[in-house]
């Protein structure tokens, strides 16, 4: 299997063609603000990476998938204290109705607590009036990266570097294929079969880990 360069900020040419693994530039959403905008009300979120509980804090972020019909778009949402991918969507798009619905995909699995943190970077997406009347309609609180940090929204970002190493295609033949894989690495692999080292109960799956936390919480409540 081929491997994915890891730094999503890097941009890998090859031999055949030229290939980019950062974010494309992203489009102003109407009626949202733009993606360098520091003229928002919502918090700056360094301190929101260290709560144990689950379904406290999800955040999200878009990568992009290089196929022959065009770019696949893949929105997520992760949950901090597990790394599950509680939610995510997929278009030939990247306008905020692609994160909106990977939220309302997070929020069908019955999982949202209320007064959960949603964290995402300041791209335009996310301070579109769409995906903050959802963010409002479901009682979440929403929250932001500070400017120039790339660290706020590496546990997002650190899940594209390992879905791109991983499944190893650096190209797809289309979309549909394309989706199909990304459906199997998350929901097959990633979430039930991918281990990762838990500070209290060692190597454990993201839904072994998500299953503990809830009984944890049972117990206690």
């Amino acid at each position: 299997m081929g491997a994915f360069s890891t730094s999503l900020t890097t941009t890998v040419f090859s031999q055949r063609g030229m290939w980019r693994f950062e974010t494309p530039p992203r489009r102003a959403v109407p009626n949202g603000l733009p993606s360098s905008s520091t003229q928002h009300c919502f918090p700056r979120g360094s301190y929101l990476h260290s709560t144990p509980l689950f379904s406290h804090s999800w955040h999200t972020d878009i990568t992009y998938i290089a196929t022959g019909e065009g770019w696949l778009y893949l929105a997520t949402w992760l949950d901090l204290a597990t790394r599950e991918i509680v939610g995510y969507s997929m278009a030939d798009h990247h306008r905020a109705g692609l994160v909106v619905d990977a939220l309302k995909m997070a929020a069908g699995r019955g999982q949202l607590k209320p007064g959960c943190i949603a964290h995402s970077d300041r791209g335009s997406e996310y301070t579109s009036d769409e995906l903050r009347r959802e963010i409002g309609r479901l009682g979440l609180r929403q929250s932001m990266g500070r400017t120039g940090s790339c660290f706020d929204n590496a546990a997002a970002e650190s899940f594209f570097a390992l879905l791109k190493e991983e499944i190893g295609t650096r190209r797809w033949p289309d979309r549909s294929s394309a989706r199909a894989d990304i459906f199997a690495f998350v929901e097959t692999f990633y979430n039930r079969q991918r281990l990762r080292r838990h500070p209290r109960w060692g190597y454990l799956t993201p839904l072994e880990t998500r299953q503990r936390l809830e009984q944890e919480h049972a117990l206690v409540a």
